[in-house]
């Protein structure tokens, strides 16, 4: 029904068929990146949202629909290396490209002038760390030699999240990252 263009129109202009989207995807999204088949989203880029819509994975879960887009690249990279359809070449072409839209992750949070300033930094703050968390696994998926990168992403993602007010809603969401930064960790 999503993805008929009539109805997810319809769809989107309702907040609780909106939300419902945004958490399937989101929720489709984080199994792909974890299933041990290599397995890709089902769900399509444009149900993450982005930080112009009205509902969007940031609004709901605290990451940002441009970094669960990178998200979803990843698991294709994942498919692609697993089954040999893509070579070295290709996955590092891959990899910068997603490197450098992961590394603007800035730009993907709205600044709203009546939001208060802590809500800003927070809202950056998950954004840097879902991006951190993305870009890890890139290294560790086309450039795991790169080890002293990995440990200035490990650290980097340790001390943002350390700065962060545990008990909002969007650090409790971020079971992936802190899964998959625990899962790199040496010590």
């Amino acid at each position: 029904i999503v993805k008929e263009s009539t109805f997810k129109t319809y769809l989107e202009n309702i907040e609780e068929s909106a939300t419902l989207i945004i958490t399937l995807s989101w929720f489709d999204t984080i199994t792909a990146v974890v299933s041990p088949d290599c397995r890709v989203p089902f769900c399509d880029d444009t149900w993450y949202g982005d930080k112009n819509s009205s509902i969007s994975t940031f609004q709901v879960m605290g990451c940002p629909g441009e970094i669960f887009k990178c998200i979803a690249r990843l698991c294709e990279l994942r498919k692609g290396l697993k089954e040999k359809h893509l070579n070295k070449k290709q996955a590092h072409e891959i990899f910068v490209k997603v490197k450098n839209e992961l590394l603007r992750y800035r730009e993907f949070v709205l600044f709203a002038n009546d939001t208060d300033e802590n809500e800003i930094i927070l809202r950056m703050k998950c954004s840097q760390c879902w991006s951190i968390a993305v870009l890890l696994n890139f290294y560790l998926l086309v450039h795991p030699e790169e080890k002293e990168i990995v440990n200035g992403l490990l650290l980097e993602f340790i001390s943002i999240y350390g700065s962060m007010e545990s008990t909002s809603t969007h650090v409790t969401q971020m079971v992936w990252p802190v899964f998959t930064m625990s899962c790199a960790c040496q010590t």
